[in-house]
């Protein structure tokens, strides 16, 4: 919980998105990770909230069972497959997945 906490607070202090001191906001692999799960999170509760709240129901498939609240936690500390590896494994839907998928103004 305070590795998220200290993440919120840098992200914060930032002036915007496209502050030039975001490419400093991450600092390690488990950091990585935990910014992914919080922003995918967050971009579903928007999606949620802007759909007219919590009664529309899960978001993804249906009849597929929930997943874990929170991203896999590695052993020690480490996130298992070194920097960029096994992210991915958490958001296979999403479009950080995968290598050489079209990212934002990608086509």
């Amino acid at each position: 919980m305070r590795q998220a906490e200290d993440l919120t607070q840098r992200t914060m202090l930032l002036q915007s998105p496209e502050d030039p001191e975001v490419t400093n906001l991450i600092q390690d692999d488990s950091e990585a990770q935990l910014a992914l799960f919080l922003s995918k999170t967050l971009t579903n509760a928007i999606m949620m909230y802007r759909q007219g709240g919590p009664n529309v129901g899960p978001i993804g498939p249906p009849g597929n069972k929930p997943g874990p609240i929170g991203p896999p936690r590695g052993k020690g500390g480490n996130v298992r497959g070194g920097r960029g590896q096994d992210f991915n494994e958490f958001y296979a839907d999403s479009a950080m997945s995968g290598r050489g998928g079209a990212g934002r103004g990608g086509g």
